[in-house]
């Protein structure tokens, strides 16, 4: 209430103050019709020459029209459109109540539906569902996705959490949805095992490791490094 009533004040003397300084330009000014009515004039290089007062609003570049604030909401900063109080959300030029559902806390935002679940809980229609995490998982710092991760070591698989289980001359790698496992350096993944890479005369492995490239100037032809085209 306090706060709604410091808003009011602060949209009140700022009026006044506009109302002030309208009254005191130049009537040659006035006369010239620049300047509607519940407007004051400005200085601008191009557009209308005048600007609505704070709690009215620019309507055809012509007028200024008074913004009508609905029940339970309040004048934004700039004095020409509104907004809802905390708890409320903006619907078909009114501001609703926000209907918590169970397990859920006001949103930063006043966006439709104005409320997101807490933490181990993801938004289904207008109510808020546990998250199943499944055997050698945890949740995930978000709601995206299944909402959960699987610890290393396992990756998922319809659902579940499934062992990784690293072919030789492999390492594990966090990995939600590949193999979960990655060659070492000098290896390459050819189905699920790391076969040696074996460089030809005047080659040596490229920057991933898991191939070859020809030393200069040497190119590359059926498998083998010869001289460089002429």
């Amino acid at each position: 209430m306090r706060l709604r009533r410091l808003r009011s004040l602060s949209g009140a003397f700022l009026t006044l103050t506009l109302l002030a300084f309208s009254a005191g330009v130049g009537s040659d000014t006035l006369a010239q019709g620049a300047a509607p009515a519940n407007a004051y004039p400005v200085e601008r290089s191009f557009g209308n020459d005048w600007r609505c007062l704070h709690g009215f609003r620019e309507v055809d570049r012509a007028r200024c029209d008074p913004v009508v604030v609905p029940e339970n909401g309040y004048l934004d900063a700039a004095g020409d459109r509104w907004k809802c109080d905390r708890g409320f959300r903006r619907a078909e030029g009114v501001c609703v109540l926000i209907v918590l559902p169970a397990n859920s806390f006001l949103a930063e935002h006043s966006d439709d539906p104005g409320w997101e679940c807490e933490r181990g809980y993801r938004s289904r229609r207008d109510a808020c569902v546990p998250i199943v995490v499944p055997q050698h998982a945890y949740l995930s710092p978000g709601n995206y996705g299944a909402g959960w991760t699987c610890e290393r070591g396992f990756r998922a698989v319809d659902g579940a959490c499934h062992a990784v289980n690293p072919p030789a001359n492999a390492y594990l790698i966090q990995s939600q949805y590949s193999s979960g496992w990655k060659c070492e350096r000098g290896f390459a993944a050819i189905g699920e095992a790391c076969v040696a890479v074996d460089p030809p005369a005047g080659a040596h492995l490229n920057v991933r490791g898991d191939g070859w490239e020809c030393d200069w100037p040497l190119r590359r032809e059926a498998g083998q490094c010869i001289g460089a085209a002429r």
